[in-house]
C-alpha cells in the first residue's frame, strides 16, 4: 500500500511543480526578456519483482526555458541597428527642417542682400539704397548666426544623449557584472538553470544592444562584453567604465573613453544610439557647419574684395563691408594645438589665401615621433597635401589647397600635433563692420577712352580691377596712391597687329614701362585682353653687353657680318605650389642665333612666353644719289634704278634736310611684302633734340636686321640700336658692298612658379638676369579694327560717383562659380547642402522604418519561439489540473484500500 502511496506523492508533486511553472508562465506573460519556461518529466527508475519492474511514479528531471540562441543573438543585433538608424533619423530631420525651411534659410537672407545691390545699381547715389544695402548685410549676418546656433544646438542635443547613454551603459554593465556573479553562484549551489536570470541578463544585455554595438563572448556559465576594437566591458563579474571626457584637441567636443585607457575609443565605436549620434555628428554635423562656413567666407571675401577695389562716394577706395576673413583672432582660433603637446607656446594661425580652393575638410598637421618632418593631411580623404622638414626659424608659412598655416613662434617637437579646422567656425564669425552709406564703394577706379583720332574701329572695354595686392599681398603700385593712377597708361599700336603699353605721365613724350609691355600680338576680330591675370607675373628684359651694336662694332664686307650673340645655357626652374618641389629644363642657344631664334626656343618651356623684337635707326645720309648709291635691308633693295641710275622719283639725301629721302625709304621698307611678312616696318622720324631726321626700322618677330650699302667711296650712313653709340657703313665704290647686322633683344615672362637663371651667370644677353613683377592688377581688353598709331588710353576714374561698374561686378557674384574649384556660386552651395541633407534625411527615414520592420518581425520570431501563449498555458494549466487531481484520487484509493485492511485485522 505504500509503494502506491509514494508512486501518487510522486505524480503529486510532479503535477504541482507543472502547475506552478505554468502559472509562473503566465504571471510573466507581460514581462519583458521572459522565456516560457516548460517542466521536464522523467520517471523513476521501477523496481524488479517476480512479475517484472514495478514503476515507482515519475520526478521533475529539470524546468527549462524555451529559447533559440540565434534569435537571440538576432535580436541584439537588430535591435543595435534599429536604434541607430532611429537615434541618426530623429536628429537629422530636425537639421533638415532649419536648412530647408524657407524662413530659417540662408537663401532667404542672400536674396535680401542681393536684391538690395541689385536696387542700389540702379541708383547709385542714393543713401537710402544704400542703408538699405547696410541693413539686408545685417540681416544676412544674423541669419549666419542663427543657422550656426541652430545646428550647435542639434549638436549639444546630440552630446547629451551620448553622455546620458553612457550613463545608462554604466548601469547596465554593472547589471551584467553581478548577474553574472549571482548566476556563477547558482550554477556553484545547483546543477539547475537559473532561468529567470537568464533571462534578466539576456534582457540587459538587448537593452545594452540599443545603446551600443557589443560582443558578447560566453564564458562557462559566464558573458563577457566588449565594445570596438575589443575594449572589454564586463569580463565575468568585473566591469569597467565608459567615461565622457574631452577631445584632445577641442574641449567643446566629446570623447568617449575606457577607464584607464588614455586614448579614446569613440572612433572604433558603433551601432546603437551611440553609433547613431556618432555618425550624425561625424558625417552631417562637421561637414554642414564646414560648408555655412565655407559659403559665408567666399561672401565674405568677394565682397570686401570687391569693396577695397572699388570707389567711394568720397572718391576712395573702399573698405570692408564684412568680418576681415584672416583677421588674426579668426586665423588662429582655425588652429588647434594637442593636449598631449609637450609644450604650450606654439603661436600658429591659418590664413585662407585663395577661397576658391577651399575644401570642406578638416586637416592634421604633426611632427613625426622621432625626426622632424612635418605633415599635413586632409582627413576627408586621408591624403597627404604637404610634408618637408619642420621650420626652425620663424615666422614661416606652408602653403596647401589655397590655405597657408602661418607658424609665427614657439617650440615645436616631435610627436606634436595640431587640428586645422578652415570652415568650421567661419559661419558664426561672419559679421559686418561698421560702415556709413557713403562709403559703399559702388564705382570701379579704371577709366578707359580711345583717341578722337584713331583710324580705325577698335574698341576699349570699360577697364576693372582684379586686384590692389601682388601675391605677398602688398600693395600694387598702380593704384597705390589715393585719387590717382600711377603711372596712367597709353595703349599704343606700332602696327595694325601689334603694340605697346606706356607709361603715359608725360602725353608728350610716352615712355616704356618698366618692365615694359611691348611688341604685344593684336588679333583683329577677337577679345584681345590688354593684361596678365597671373598675379606673380614676372619679367626678364635682356639688357646684356652683346646686345645690338655693342662698342667695337664695325661694318664688314658682304656676307661676313653676324651679330656676335653667344652660346649660352639658360635654365627655367619650376616650383611646385603644394609639394614646393622643383624641376628644371634647360636651354642652350646657338652662336649667332637671332632673338626670334632663341625666344622660339624659351617658348617650349611651360609657363614661359616672350616677345622677340628688334630696332635700328638709319641717321646722319652722307650719300648722294651718284651711281652706285644701293641701300639694302634684309636683302631687299630700297633705291629703284632707272637706265643705270636712281629713278627720277627718288628724293635727293641732301633735300629738304633729308626728310623727303627718309619718307622715300621708309614708304619702300612698308610697301615691300617680303620685309612685311617678316614683320619688318619703318617710320620716318624726327629728333627734336639733336634737329635731325632719321628712319626708324622694327622688327616685330625679332629677326636679325641686315643693313648694306653700296655707295661711291667716303660715303656714309650711320646705324643705331637705340641704346649703343652709332656705327658707320662706309660706301667703297662700284662693286664693293658693306653690311652691318643688328641682333634684336627679348622679353621673357615668366610664371608665378618660375625662375630664370643663366650660364655664365652674366648672360651676354640677358646680363645679372633680374626677373620684375608685370602684374599690375587691372584687366581692359580692345576688340575691333585698328590701325597703325591709334592710342587708348587707361587712367583713374575721378567722377565715379555714378559709375556702378563695382556694383555690377557685385550682383555678379550672385551667379559666380567661385567655390570648390569654381564649380559652384553661393546658392548652388547651399542648395547643395540643404538638398545633400534632405537626401540623408529621407534615406535615414526608410532605414529606420526597414529596420524597425525587421526588428519586429525578429520579436515576432523570437515570441513564437519563447513568448508566452496564454491560450496554450490555459490548456496546460487544465492539463496539469486534471493530472494534481488524478494522483490525489490515487492517494485516496491508496487510503482507503488501507483503511479497509486494517478494519480487516
Amino acid at each position: 500500500m505504500s509503494d502506491v502511496l509514494g508512486v501518487s506523492i510522486t505524480g503529486l508533486r510532479v503535477s504541482q511543480n507543472a502547475l506552478r511553472t505554468t502559472g509562473h508562465n503566465i504571471a510573466n506573460a507581460n514581462t519583458d526578456g521572459y522565456s516560457r519556461q516548460v517542466v521536464d518529466i522523467n520517471a523513476f527508475e521501477g523496481s524488479p519483482t517476480g512479475s517484472g519492474y514495478l514503476g515507482n511514479g515519475a520526478f521533475t528531471a529539470k524546468i527549462d526555458r524555451v529559447v533559440n540562441d540565434f534569435v537571440t543573438q538576432q535580436i541584439r543585433s537588430d535591435t543595435s541597428l534599429y536604434n541607430e538608424y532611429n537615434a541618426y533619423n530623429g536628429l537629422i530631420a530636425q537639421l533638415n527642417d532649419v536648412l530647408a525651411n524657407e524662413i530659417s534659410s540662408l537663401t532667404f537672407g542672400l536674396n535680401g542682400f542681393f536684391n538690395a545691390i541689385q536696387n542700389l545699381t540702379d541708383d547709385p547715389t542714393s543713401i537710402s539704397s544704400r542703408q538699405l544695402l547696410i541693413s539686408e548685410a545685417q540681416n544676412l549676418s544674423d541669419r549666419f548666426g542663427a543657422l550656426y546656433n541652430s545646428i550647435l544646438t542639434i549638436d549639444e542635443n546630440a552630446k547629451q544623449n551620448m553622455e546620458a547613454a553612457v550613463n545608462r551603459i554604466n548601469s547596465l554593465t554593472t547589471n551584467l557584472a553581478e548577474l553574472n556573479e549571482t548566476i556563477g553562484d547558482s550554477f556553484g549551489n545547483s546543477e539547475n538553470n537559473p532561468n529567470d536570470l537568464l533571462d534578466q541578463r539576456d534582457e540587459t544585455i538587448r537593452e545594452l544592444s540599443q545603446l551600443l554595438s557589443f560582443q558578447i563572448v560566453e564564458q562557462g556559465n559566464q558573458v563577457n562584453a566588449s565594445v570596438g576594437d575589443g575594449a572589454s566591458l564586463v569580463i565575468g563579474s568585473n566591469k569597467t567604465n565608459l567615461t565622457f571626457g574631452q577631445n584632445e584637441f577641442d574641449p567643446t567636443e566629446p570623447e568617449i573613453y575606457l577607464t584607464g585607457l588614455v586614448s579614446p575609443i569613440t572612433n572604433s565605436l558603433f551601432g546603437g544610439e551611440i553609433g547613431g549620434l556618432l555618425d550624425f555628428r561625424g558625417d552631417v554635423i562637421g561637414p554642414a557647419l564646414n560648408e555655412l562656413g565655407r559659403i559665408g567666407i567666399v561672401l565674405a571675401d568677394s565682397f570686401n574684395e570687391l569693396q577695397q577695389q572699388g570707389i567711394t562716394l568720397n572718391n576712395t577706395f573702399g573698405s570692408n563691408l564684412f568680418n576681415d576673413i584672416n583677421n588674426s583672432n579668426t586665423a588662429i582660433s582655425r588652429v588647434l594645438p594637442s593636449g598631449n603637446n609637450i609644450t604650450t607656446d606654439q603661436v600658429i594661425s591659418l590664413s585662407i589665401t585663395d577661397t576658391e580652393q577651399l575644401t570642406l575638410s578638416d586637416y592634421r598637421f604633426s611632427i613625426d615621433s622621432g625626426s622632424n618632418i612635418y605633415r599635413i593631411v586632409r582627413l576627408s580623404d586621408d591624403a597627404e597635401v604637404s610634408s618637408n622638414i619642420m621650420p626652425t626659424s620663424f615666422p614661416a608659412s606652408i602653403a596647401f589647397d589655397g590655405l597657408s598655416l602661418d607658424i609665427t613662434s614657439g617650440t615645436y617637437s616631435s610627436g606634436d600635433e595640431f587640428l586645422i579646422r578652415p570652415t568650421r567656425l567661419a559661419a558664426n564669425q561672419f559679421s559686418v563692420m561698421p560702415i556709413q552709406p557713403d562709403d559703399i564703394a559702388l564705382g570701379s577706379p579704371v577709366a578707359t577712352s580711345f583717341d578722337i583720332g584713331n583710324q580705325g574701329n577698335g574698341q576699349i572695354s570699360a577697364g576693372e580691377v582684379l586686384s590692389l595686392t601682388d601675391s605677398f599681398d602688398s600693395p600694387l603700385p598702380l593704384l597705390a596712391t589715393a585719387g590717382q593712377m600711377s603711372p596712367p597708361l597709353l595703349v599704343q599700336f606700332t602696327t595694325a597687329t601689334t603694340y605697346d603699353i606706356l607709361d603715359n605721365t608725360n602725353p608728350g613724350n610716352p615712355i616704356q614701362l618698366n618692365p615694359p609691355i611691348r611688341n604685344q600680338i593684336y588679333i583683329p576680330g577677337a577679345q584681345n585682353e590688354l593684361f596678365s591675370t597671373d598675379i606673380g607675373l614676372t619679367t626678364v628684359v635682356s639688357s646684356g653687353t652683346d646686345l645690338g651694336l655693342p662698342v667695337g662694332s664695325s661694318a664688314v664686307g658682304a656676307g661676313l657680318a653676324v651679330n656676335g650673340y653667344p652660346a649660352e645655357a639658360f635654365t627655367f626652374t619650376t616650383t611646385d605650389p603644394n609639394t614646393g618641389i622643383t624641376s628644371s629644363q634647360n636651354i642652350f642657344s646657338t652662336a649667332n642665333a637671332s632673338a626670334r631664334t632663341t625666344a622660339s626656343l624659351f617658348d617650349n618651356v611651360d609657363g614661359v612666353t616672350t616677345s622677340a623684337f628688334n630696332y635700328l635707326e638709319l641717321r646722319d645720309f652722307t650719300v648722294t644719289l651718284n651711281s652706285p648709291l644701293q641701300i639694302n635691308l634684309n636683302g631687299e633693295d630700297l633705291i629703284p634704278y632707272d637706265s643705270g641710275a636712281p629713278r627720277a622719283d627718288v628724293p635727293s639725301p641732301a633735300a629738304n634736310s633729308g626728310e623727303d629721302f627718309n619718307d622715300y625709304l621708309a614708304q619702300a621698307i612698308n610697301d615691300n611684302s617680303a620685309l612685311s611678312n617678316l614683320g619688318i616696318y619703318a617710320v620716318s622720324a624726327y629728333d627734336a633734340i639733336n634737329s635731325e631726321f632719321y628712319i626708324q626700322i622694327h622688327s616685330t618677330l625679332g629677326d636679325d636686321l641686315t643693313v648694306q650699302l653700296e655707295a661711291q667711296a667716303g660715303e656714309v650712313i650711320e646705324v643705331n640700336d637705340g641704346t649703343n653709340a652709332d656705327v658707320a657703313i662706309t660706301g667703297a665704290g662700284v662693286g664693293n658692298v658693306n653690311e652691318l647686322i643688328v641682333g634684336g633683344r627679348i622679353d621673357v615672362n615668366l610664371a608665378s612658379n618660375i625662375s630664370m637663371s643663366s650660364t655664365p651667370t652674366t648672360s651676354g644677353l640677358f646680363g645679372a638676369i633680374s626677373a620684375a613683377s608685370a602684374y599690375y592688377g587691372i584687366q581692359a581688353n580692345i576688340s575691333g579694327t585698328v590701325r597703325e598709331g591709334d592710342q587708348f588710353t587707361i587712367d583713374f576714374n575721378r567722377d565715379a560717383d555714378s559709375d556702378n561698374r563695382n556694383g555690377l561686378a557685385m550682383v555678379a557674384t550672385r551667379d559666380s562659380e567661385t567655390i570648390a574649384n569654381q564649380t559652384q556660386n553661393i546658392y548652388q552651395a547651399y542648395n547643395g547642402l540643404v538638398e545633400s541633407i534632405g537626401l540623408k534625411a529621407s534615406s535615414s527615414e526608410i532605414k529606420t522604418e526597414s529596420s524597425r520592420q525587421v526588428l519586429t518581425q525578429t520579436n515576432n520570431i523570437r515570441d513564437s519561439v519563447s513568448g508566452v501563449n496564454l491560450d496554450e498555458e490555459a490548456a496546460n494549466l487544465i492539463r496539469y489540473e486534471q493530472l494534481y487531481s488524478a494522483n490525489t484520487q490515487v492517494i485516496n484509493v491508496a487510503r482507503e484500500l488501507f483503511d479497509r485492511l486494517l478494519n480487516s485485522l
